[in-house]
């Protein structure tokens, strides 16, 4: 291996040059690009010895390059070696390995000759920390534009400086493309007269009188540059369901010397504001319903965290100073409570109705009783549990506790009286079979004489029936003939 010491071009010595570029390296152009040349400055960038280099790369750079980068560094240093380019500078941003893992440098690197001899030579910088951001600002972007395009039931790409607009997603559908540059000349469209073409035949002008002058490319950018994002709501013209309301909301990509990348998502109001209703409904629920608890707890489901939302007379202090004690996680107090204040016969249905797995699984409001062990003894107090949707769209769940022992005593005097009615009823009923039974058995002798004296009656009918029509009696001989029938 050959490493320049003190040379001298054009009267510059070659520590002077590396001192003005700090971290100055020359290498050969020869397979893997051996080192000729290393600074102190570039040794110390990437924190390895002379030696080490040698050691542990073959003393090539090729070796130190990040896989992902070595393909394209190659083919930008290959352009290099054609005659016609010699002398001409090239800047790439790549990896290369350090001792404590790669670094991003910024490398302004050209091809020369030396004694017939080519060589390439050039000066990094450690852009770490910048790439490290630049890649977590691109991070936070993509999410956002995931939530983005989650959220929105149409979604377009643009670019201001350019001046043109694709749809990447349209009633929920979505295209199968990575960014604006995947898309074909087809796809683009002129953003301005899109942007005129809505506003004269679609939009509701009285719904957003300054529309134009909101997302007309200039004020647009501006607006992006100030605050990353632009909101505005508006109408459009009837359609079959009357006049619909949409809101739309705006993202900055990156700007750059020639392209201002921004995506913009659209979504329905009405949809929306149903869905504040039914939040705004079931807070006004909540806030009236806790008016009957003297305890209302909010059990987040993501994290078991509780807060407290009402802690009503002496009973709704205890459990909040209970769930304080516990530091407000719903995993640690169940236990606790109902091992000391829940009694042994309710204790078993307590903890599974609050298990934490049976709060996050279930989707319906329900409610159960159990019985508190008081200073003055049993109580019965009623849970409510009821589910509902934070700001964020995540489920949280809340817990209303109600004291109803007057209830349950109220419900076992009336089950009591009810009892003695029943036996009264009972008792009235066997009264009645009692005396229906003698009184059949009273009946019943007189009875038969009367029904015996009536056969005979009938038989004896007959017999002067039977009588007349074979005698063919007179009419003297039928009145004198009963008072025969009596000796």
């Amino acid at each position: 291996m050959k490493f320049f010491k003190r040379q001298k071009k054009d009267n510059i010595e070659l520590d002077e040059v590396y001192r003005l570029l700090k971290g100055y390296y020359r290498c050969s152009n020869k397979e893997g690009y051996p080192f000729l040349f290393m600074s102190d400055d570039f040794l110390n960038t990437l924190h390895w010895t002379q030696k080490e280099i040698e050691t542990e790369f073959d003393n090539k750079l090729v070796n130190m390059l990040h896989p992902e980068d070595r393909s394209r560094l190659e083919k930008n240093r290959d352009s290099l070696k054609n005659p016609y380019k010699a002398g001409s500078c090239q800047n790439v941003i790549f990896r290369l390995k350090g001792k404590d893992g790669y670094h991003w440098v910024s490398d302004s690197y050209s091809a020369l000759k030396q004694d017939s001899a080519p060589f390439f030579q050039g000066n990094i910088t450690d852009v770490t920390s910048f790439m490290l951001d630049k890649e977590k600002r691109a991070e936070e972007r993509n999410q956002m534009l995931t939530a983005l395009t989650m959220e929105y039931s149409t979604v377009v790409m643009g670019d201001l400086m350019e001046n043109v607009v694709v749809v990447v997603k349209h009633d929920g559908h979505m295209y199968d493309h990575g960014g604006l540059d995947d898309f074909s000349s087809e796809d683009k469209m002129n953003y301005t007269r899109c942007l005129r073409d809505f506003y004269n035949r679609v939009l509701v002008k009285e719904s957003c009188k300054d529309f134009m002058d909101i997302l007309s490319p200039v004020p647009f950018m501006n607006a992006l540059l100030k605050n990353e994002t632009v909101e505005l709501q508006y109408q459009i013209y009837p359609n079959s369901n009357g006049y619909e309301s949409l809101y739309a909301r705006a993202i900055r990509l990156y700007d750059e010397k020639h392209h201002f990348r921004f995506v913009m998502g659209f979504r329905p109001m009405d949809e929306v504001r149903k869905k504040e209703n039914v939040l705004e409904l079931q807070r006004e629920i909540i806030e009236g319903i806790s008016k009957d608890y003297f305890s209302v707890l909010l059990v987040d489901l993501e994290n078991g965290q509780i807060y407290s939302y009402r802690e009503a007379g002496s009973n709704g202090k205890r459990i909040a100073d209970f769930c304080r004690s516990y530091h407000d996680r719903w995993t640690e107090l169940l236990p606790a409570y109902a091992k000391d204040l829940v009694s042994d016969a309710s204790r078993e249905n307590f903890l599974e109705e609050l298990s934490f797995e049976k709060l996050k699984s279930t989707n319906e409001d329900y409610s159960f009783t159990y019985e508190y062990m008081s200073d003055e003894g049993v109580l019965y107090y009623q849970a409510r549990v009821s589910y509902v949707k934070k700001k964020d769209r995540t489920r949280a769940v809340v817990i209303g506790t109600r004291d109803i022992d007057d209830l349950i005593q109220k419900e076992r005097l009336q089950k009591e009286e009810l009892r003695k009615a029943y036996i009264q009823a009972e008792n009235a009923s066997k009264a009645k079979t009692d005396f229906l039974n003698s009184m059949s058995h009273d009946i019943r002798t007189p009875m038969n004489v009367i029904l015996g004296y009536n056969q005979l009656m009938k038989k004896s009918l007959q017999i002067l029936f039977w009588w007349i029509i074979k005698r063919r009696l007179s009419s003297r001989e039928i009145y004198y003939f009963p008072l025969l029938m009596m000796y």
